[in-house]
């Protein structure tokens, strides 16, 4: 399937019978809304990477626990995965007939994380744990403003990890372009 980007020039080859996606990308970027698109269209479980590594009140599960419960997710052979923690990459990405990073840039995630916050603040999301509570403050800015930029040496390094070179989606309108391709006959 080929599937055309956002310019003339960019074109993304996806493999036929997509069964395993993984979705990177820094916080606010849009990773669970692309994750739950695409499971949707494809029909695939969505797993949610923050359930897998955190525990009520944001406290982190131990990383064997983390593994454990990821494992077992990804028993059925079949999902799309969505967050991005190194130490759990081994499990997803040498599997993954697709690995995704959602590139938007540093102001769009910060303002779209800040939005989260106050949209979901005292409500469950099927991305969070139960028992945590959205937070904005200035930690968390910086992290977001950190962390989620692209980079040759981020390609290689998840194209080394996973086997192949990953699918970079560069802003809103390639992530829809790419859902609507996944989403036609």
């Amino acid at each position: 399937m080929e599937i055309r980007g956002a310019t003339s020039r960019d074109t993304w080859v996806v493999p036929e019978g997509l069964a395993r996606i993984a979705i990177l990308g820094g916080a606010g970027a849009g990773k669970s809304t692309l994750a739950r698109r695409i499971g949707e269209a494809r029909g695939l479980p969505v797993v949610h990477l923050d359930l897998m590594v955190f525990g009520s009140g944001w406290s982190r599960i131990p990383i064997p626990l983390a593994r454990e419960r990821l494992a077992a997710a990804l028993e059925p052979g079949a999902w799309v995965v969505e967050g991005t923690y190194p130490e759990l990459a081994d499990l997803t990405l040498p599997h993954a007939d697709l690995v995704i990073w959602v590139d938007q840039p540093a102001w769009l995630r910060l303002w779209r994380a800040w939005r989260k916050t106050r949209i979901h603040r005292g409500r469950p999301r099927a991305d969070r744990p139960d028992g945590c509570a959205e937070g904005f403050g200035w930690s968390y800015a910086q992290a977001v403003l950190k962390f989620g930029a692209w980079s040759p040496a981020l390609e290689r390094r998840l194209t080394k990890a996973g086997g192949r070179a990953p699918l970079r989606l560069r802003g809103d309108r390639a992530v829809a372009r790419f859902v609507a391709q996944l989403s036609s006959p």
